[in-house]
């Protein structure tokens, strides 16, 4: 008996849950919109954050990822990071770094404020899966209750 495909799985998810998988980032968020927004990177927010790097501490090749912002309006201050999947990894694995402080576009590479530096393969819009596993991240942070965020458990 074969297994079935990612894509496949992906369909029944959302045949049987729905309503409860966020379509993109600003569906993560669903109470107390006005002290939290998430908002994928926009190429002036990329502008901020270019910097020429040197590689000194590669923690890994992401093969499809994006840079989002956690924007918090109440206090006038966004935080960029970078989610995606690790090349080489099960597309059941994902990534989420520590805040990203540089970006330099010539060689693709990220440097976050723990001092890593990510190579990008390719930039790509949110998929299911990446959008369920923020969700998780954000609830074992402790801000998924605070603002409605869906919750889901993953086993890797």
């Amino acid at each position: 008996m074969s297994q079935p495909s990612y894509d496949s799985l992906l369909r029944k998810l959302h045949e049987d849950f729905g309503e409860h998988i966020p379509k993109n980032l600003d569906d993560i968020i669903r109470f107390n919109r006005d002290f939290l927004r998430l908002e994928l990177a926009s190429p002036e927010d990329m502008l901020t954050l270019q910097m020429p790097l040197i590689i000194c501490n590669l923690k890994g090749k992401i093969a499809g990822g994006f840079i989002y912002k956690r924007n918090y309006p109440v206090f006038n201050k966004c935080t960029y990071f970078l989610i995606g999947r690790r090349v080489g990894s099960s597309l059941s694995s994902a990534v989420h770094t520590s805040p990203v402080i540089g970006y330099d576009r010539d060689n693709q590479v990220i440097l976050t404020q723990s001092g890593s530096h990510y190579l990008i393969n390719e930039f790509v819009a949110p998929d299911t899966f990446l959008l369920m596993n923020f969700c998780n991240r954000l609830h074992l942070e402790g801000l998924g209750s605070n603002y409605g965020v869906p919750s889901f458990v993953f086993h890797e």
